[in-house]
């Protein structure tokens, strides 16, 4: 199933319960049987019409060069890309979508286009003292801090595993 369908269809089922259980709640559907399948048919068809939205919305976004379409960053003549993947960098509370690059000298995050915050990070290897993986928010394993000499910088992406021992290579390669 394409990534777009799934999101809009769990999105859609989503705010189909959330639509179902705010008549329940507000008491719109409790008073008789007709009521509440009224209920049920309203939040069903809200929640598809959202979904349908949603799923739409996404797609148009995705091949617009606005989301998740950082295709480029500028390196040195004497720098290679050796790994790449998306992520999302922590500026406190709030998580700024973009991509990530490991080169041969820096890590660099930069942004995507349709983010707020538009920047590049970049750290060069040499200042990296510390590599390794955390819980965003405590919840899920997808985080890599990356402590340098002057602070520490947090991650998001699905292969933190990776980035991690990617990480490790490049330092033991640099002699860090």
């Amino acid at each position: 199933m394409k990534s777009n369908t799934k999101a809009g269809l769990v999105f859609g089922i989503s705010m189909a319960i959330f639509y179902i259980a705010y008549d329940l709640v507000a008491g719109n559907a409790g008073k008789n049987n007709k009521q509440l399948l009224i209920a049920i048919g309203s939040g069903v068809t809200s929640g598809t019409i959202a979904g349908f939205l949603f799923g739409w919305i996404k797609s148009r976004l995705s091949g617009s060069g606005l989301a998740g379409k950082t295709k480029r960053v500028d390196i040195a003549d004497d720098e290679e890309i050796v790994f790449q993947s998306s992520a999302s960098h922590y500026k406190g509370m709030e998580a700024v979508a973009g991509k990530l690059f490991l080169t041969n000298k820096r890590l660099i995050f930069k942004s995507d286009k349709i983010n707020i915050r538009k920047y590049e990070l970049h750290l060069p290897l040499d200042t990296i003292r510390d590599i390794r993986r955390y819980k965003p928010y405590g919840i899920i394993n997808k985080g890599l801090a990356v402590q340098t000499t002057g602070q520490t910088e947090k991650f998001a992406t699905e292969r933190a595993a990776e980035w991690v021992e990617r990480l490790l290579e490049r330092a033991k390669k640099n002699n860090l």
